[in-house]
């Protein structure tokens, strides 16, 4: 998303002196009033709009295509919407805006993401990635910025890498994947520690643990491990554009750590402080929220994978209708959720649990009607939901047999939020 706009803010050969692209980031909660992106149809430049994950942002996608249609004049805006997948949604917002000067056709390219590796090998592609790395943790180090780097390689040596486990062979998100295994090999070169995982994703998992600890720490807190696993989960589900948001979020994160044992005493109040502090310094904002999450989508599917299996299914049933959270949050666990689902398809039978044991918080109105219809001509949801046993061990075809008879039920109200 940043090497687009440094590219098109580049002057053209030959056309030095020409008006360039302007590029920037637009914030997911704008502190303007509605309309919130009103500025975008009295740009002065060229405008390029990217939107990524735009198949779970139709309601901003919506009022940018509205906005751009009512202009009249100005400088050239191009808008590439960024999808995985496209007949669930994209005929929606295409079909009434289809031949008007802000659809035109509404072109559409498939991409698959191994296009991204075409002329190079992936062992190539690998060793590049590993360099890149290298130069831009050593500029993180000259900067003062320290963390783990004081013995860190001059150049490691790629000729010794590690294979890629099978989940990590570019045959999906091939180069994040690519990425996540050139940094896990990086990181394991220097620290023992991470060199004992195999899985760029523990590796990368371990390192985010020593990132917690020390942040924990510095605060003056006792580091709980698993305590700390669960809080990130809760703050890559329940997202937070206030303080308040985080507060609760929080809460409900405690809420569910100590599940399970009486209410003796309420939260310590000083406690749930320091983890809002820990949590917010530890993954900052850069959209305009309180706190921002933790990144990629499938390293931070992989820890909500974790934390739902510890927690025996039961983290995203308990969390997701927690009355600490409002619906905002709600909503954003399950576009959170519905983007876990490629790599991590139990999420996804999880958040379906969710949605039937709740349908009046989780849904909007229209979807509770809809929901409501299904389940009136579905079995008991008991019937379809397989035993803890056979999700642990049983065969590949009992388990997904078991998500697909959810997933046609309630999986379908799961990405269409406002």
């Amino acid at each position: 998303m940043t090497e687009l706009p440094r590219r098109l803010t580049q002057p053209s050969p030959g056309q030095a002196t020409a008006r360039g692209w302007t590029g920037g980031f637009l914030a997911e909660t704008p502190l303007q009033q509605p309309p919130h992106y009103g500025m975008l149809a009295t740009s002065k430049y060229p405008l390029p709009l990217a939107i990524d994950y735009a198949e779970t942002r139709r309601s901003q996608v919506d009022e940018i295509l509205d906005i751009l249609a009512a202009r009249r004049g100005g400088q050239s805006v191009r808008i590439l919407l960024l999808a995985r997948g496209r007949d669930n949604w994209w005929p929606s917002p295409r079909r009434p805006r289809q031949g008007t000067a802000v659809m035109s056709t509404g072109t559409s390219v498939d991409i698959s993401p191994a296009d991204a590796l075409d002329g190079t090998s992936t062992e190539r592609a690998l060793a590049d990635a590993k360099h890149a790395f290298t130069d831009r943790i050593h500029e993180l180090r000259h900067a003062g910025l320290g963390d783990e780097w004081a013995t860190f390689p001059l150049s490691p040596d790629t000729s010794t890498a590690r294979p890629l486990p099978l989940d990590t062979e570019p045959t999906g998100d091939a180069i994040i994947s690519l990425d996540m295994a050139a940094l896990s090999d990086v990181l394991a070169s220097f620290n023992d520690d991470f060199a004992r995982h195999d899985n760029p994703v523990d590796v990368l998992l371990a390192h985010e643990m020593s990132y917690w600890r020390r942040i924990v720490e510095a605060r003056g807190q006792f580091f709980d491990e698993q305590l700390m696993r669960t809080m990130v989960a809760v703050q890559a589900v329940t997202g937070a554009e206030e303080q308040r948001n985080a507060k609760n979020a929080v809460a409900a994160g405690f809420d569910f750590h100590h599940h399970g044992f009486p209410d003796t005493a309420p939260h310590d109040a000083r406690l749930l402080a320091a983890y809002e502090h820990i949590l917010t310094t530890a993954y900052p904002s850069g959209n305009g929220s309180h706190w921002g999450a933790m990144d990629p989508d499938l390293l931070t599917a992989a820890l909500l994978a974790e934390v739902e299996d510890t927690s025996d299914q039961q983290f995203v049933e308990q969390l997701l209708p927690h009355p600490h959270l409002d619906q905002e949050q709600q909503h954003h666990g399950l576009t959170v959720l519905a983007r876990s689902a490629p790599t991590q398809p139990t999420l996804a039978t999880s958040a379906a649990r969710a949605v039937a044991a709740a349908p009046e918080k989780l849904l909007p109105p229209r979807s509770q009607d809809r929901h409501r219809r299904t389940r009136s001509r579905s079995r008991p949801l008991v019937a379809a939901r397989p035993a803890r046993r056979n999700h642990r061990a049983g065969t590949t075809a009992g388990r997904r047999s078991g998500r697909l008879r959810l997933g046609r039920r309630y999986g379908q109200h799961l990405p269409h939020l406002p």
